[in-house]
């Protein structure tokens, strides 16, 4: 089982996500948006500041040239039925957009350096991580770049290496770990989520622990499974992590918080805020939540 077979053993995990870019682009393989995390204090966009933005870039005629980040789902046009015997017409995808609430004005950008670049009805599309001097939700680029492969999500094990070595015949069998989950998720209280990690080629599922003595609750979980087993001090209960998520949920209503996505992250037991710039208004925000029990995501990013 890999790691995005597990589900999740969290309730909300996904409050919201807003709807991305146009038909006409095809995402570029930058992997899993998923970035270490910083110093919330650090992540504050100022005007004047230098960031960085990785994403789709959408030149319409006579229109400004806009940033639009990576969308969360694409929609493939319509394929006509052609009858036997037939010429099929070629059909010209739609013209990519950008909701104005994501989009951002760039200046200084060159479409001949775009990756994976498209042009549909006149409007010229592409991708590239940009960086530049961000003022009043504008960019003025002074770099540009390939989209950046963002860091793999961490799947190690935080455990050492038992004395007989890990299971090579490890018996993960899908029942196994389902019931695991559900020993887990019943008790939201004491465990955070449950994940997958890997050691070469072996599996061992890791469960954090935040209420219990670690050995004791280690003899307890090989009654419910029997294969590799890593347990761990956890940060945040599967109960905690659904209360703070909820509190960040209730922001996503304001447009002007710019949240598109709640989710517990299973490789560092934060809640991951899912965003699109962090201000300084709802840095004291999500301080009022606990900055420590947050993973700040946003796609607008100072350069330190």
């Amino acid at each position: 089982m890999r790691r995005n077979e597990l589900v999740a053993a969290v309730g909300i995990v996904i409050a919201a996500v807003v709807s991305g870019c146009g038909d006409a682009s095809t995402t570029p393989p930058i992997g899993e948006r998923w970035t270490p995390q910083s110093p919330a204090s650090d992540l504050i966009v100022h005007d004047g500041d230098t960031v960085e933005v990785t994403g789709q870039v959408i030149a319409a005629p006579g229109q400004p040239v806009v940033f639009c980040p990576p969308r969360a789902s694409t929609r493939d046009p319509q394929v006509p039925v052609v009858r036997p015997g037939e010429t099929p017409t070629p059909v010209e995808p739609p013209a990519p957009t950008c909701p104005a609430a994501l989009a951002v004005t760039v200046s200084g950008v060159d479409l001949h350096r775009l990756s994976h670049p498209v042009t549909a009805q006149g409007t010229r599309t592409g991708w590239a991580t940009l960086r530049g001097i961000w003022h009043d939700r504008s960019i003025d680029v002074t770099e540009q770049t390939a989209p950046k492969q963002p860091t793999p999500r961490p799947d190690d094990v935080p455990c050492p290496t038992p004395t007989a070595g890990w299971k090579s015949n490890n018996a993960n069998t899908i029942r196994e770990q389902d019931a695991l989950v559900v020993y887990i998720r019943a008790r939201p209280e004491r465990f955070a989520d449950v994940r997958a990690g890997y050691t070469g080629k072996v599996t061992v599922m890791v469960v954090p622990v935040v209420s219990g003595d670690l050995d004791s609750t280690q003899r307890e979980l090989e009654s419910v499974y029997k294969a590799n087993l890593c347990v761990t001090r956890g940060v945040l209960s599967i109960a905690e992590a659904n209360r703070l998520a909820q509190r960040v949920a209730a922001l996503i209503d304001h447009t002007a918080n710019s949240i598109s996505g709640v989710a517990l992250d299973t490789s560092n037991g934060r809640v991951v805020v899912a965003l699109f710039i962090v201000t300084e208004q709802l840095h004291e925000q999500f301080a009022t939540i606990g900055l420590d029990k947050l993973h700040l995501a946003p796609v607008v990013r100072p350069v330190q």
